[in-house]
């Protein structure tokens, strides 16, 4: 969950960025929170984990 907090930190840092004369480097910010967030909600979905888990124990 920390890894979500970060990511939205960063989004408002990007915001700050974008708005205040450096749209580039916001760009840049977003554009890696982004990814990381997304990495990770992929990686770390409990739904996706559980579903993976009954497949197996059935199969095995």
């Amino acid at each position: 969950m920390t890894i979500y907090v970060l990511t939205l930190i960063a989004s408002v840092i990007d915001l700050g960025f974008m708005c205040f004369g450096h749209p580039d480097i916001g760009g840049f910010i977003s554009t890696a929170a982004g990814i990381i967030a997304a990495g990770f909600g992929v990686t770390y979905n409990p739904v996706r984990m559980q579903s993976w888990a009954e497949h197996h124990v059935k199969t095995a």
